[in-house]
């Protein structure tokens, strides 16, 4: 697990009982090198962020790697903008409703099926 990354309460729980056999590690290029070296059985990150990190910086090594089927956690993400970008509100609804649209029609799950297919 990376060093200062939060992978919720469970996890912490289970990291301070001494249930799971954790590495800490300092950067996402450990994590992948040594899970493709054997030296690690397992390294938690998102998917999708996972496949562009090694596509980017390791592309050598995305045959190498999978990702298990079931994920750990589902993330929901957020919108943030700053607290001084002038008429925030007006943004956030105008985001929120292109979304909502874009969920009617199926568009979103359907980017994200193609995203991770990829």
């Amino acid at each position: 697990m990376l060093i200062d990354w939060d992978y919720g309460e469970d996890f912490q729980h289970l990291k301070q009982e001494g249930k799971l056999n954790l590495v800490e590690l300092n950067s996402e290029r450990q994590g992948f090198l040594m899970v493709s070296s054997g030296r690690l059985d397992a390294f938690i990150h998102e998917q999708k962020a996972g496949y562009y990190y090694l596509d980017k910086h390791l592309p050598q090594l995305r045959q190498k790697i999978a990702h298990a089927p079931t994920p750990l956690d589902k993330t929901s993400y957020r919108l943030l903008i700053s607290k001084q970008t002038e008429d925030a509100q007006r943004l956030i609804d105008a985001f929120n409703t292109g979304l909502q649209h874009l969920n009617d029609l199926g568009l979103v799950d359907q980017l994200i099926n193609e995203s991770l297919q990829q």
